[in-house]
């Protein structure tokens, strides 16, 4: 049952982005959180942090001609009964099917 939430999470969070679905990346976090971006690391603790921050990801996803993203090398650790880590790579590609962005997300 873990490992399929785990992959609904990331599912869930892949579609989002590819559709600019603000509901379905927001709803993919839990507060308070935190958000890394190439630029910033911000502390979110309200609902309406977290939709400014993922709109402001959005924007520059667009500025950037976003057009695919792929996830890879995908694990998880349960620590706990309550806690588990998760973490899978992440590639970021423009309108030539270049990398722009590339990172490490981890889940807590």
């Amino acid at each position: 049952m873990l490992l399929a939430d785990i992959q609904i999470l990331f599912n869930n969070f892949q579609e989002g982005f590819l559709q600019f679905d603000l509901e379905k990346v927001v709803n993919c976090y839990h507060l308070p959180c935190t958000l890394n971006t190439p630029d910033k690391i911000s502390v979110i603790s309200t609902k309406e942090e977290l939709e400014n921050e993922v709109n402001g990801i959005f924007t520059q996803l667009s500025n950037e001609c976003f057009t695919s993203v792929t996830l890879s090398n995908s694990s998880y650790m349960q620590l706990t009964e309550e806690i588990t880590l998760a973490s899978m790579d992440w590639k970021f590609f423009d309108k030539t099917n270049q990398v722009f962005l590339s990172f490490q997300l981890f889940i807590i």
